[in-house]
């Protein structure tokens, strides 16, 4: 069983229009074409024009001045405490002694606070 290729939207209403457009036209042996003209006339009336649609602008986000410091966090991820940026080794220590201690792993890293 062949499969039909993917066709657009456009592709189809264009395939439409002309199937349309081939049945209204008169075959070889008739004299009499189909009157069509009060049709069209009310479909071109009935067709605006359309806007040209405008985007509103996105609002940016408000960003305000952030900090570093640095947390121990525990193995659930929670902060345990901060350091100041400068306090570095302070806050190695801690995270390997929890460690040892509770025998859990706890760990030292960089977090952006907001002022």
């Amino acid at each position: 069983m062949a499969r039909r290729p993917h066709t657009s939207r456009k592709d189809r209403i264009d395939r439409l229009r002309a199937e349309k457009a081939a049945k209204a036209e008169p075959a070889e042996g008739d004299d009499e074409a189909p009157v069509d003209s009060k049709a069209s006339a009310t479909a071109a009336a009935r067709k605006k024009p359309r806007k040209p649609s405008t985007r509103k602008p996105r609002k940016k986000a408000k960003t305000g001045r952030k900090i570093i410091v640095w947390a121990v966090y525990d193995s659930a991820f929670r902060v345990v405490e901060t350091f100041a940026f400068k306090q570095q080794l302070a806050a190695e220590r801690l995270a390997r002694k929890l460690t040892r201690e509770k025998k859990k792993p706890f760990v030292a890293r960089k977090l952006k606070q907001d002022l």
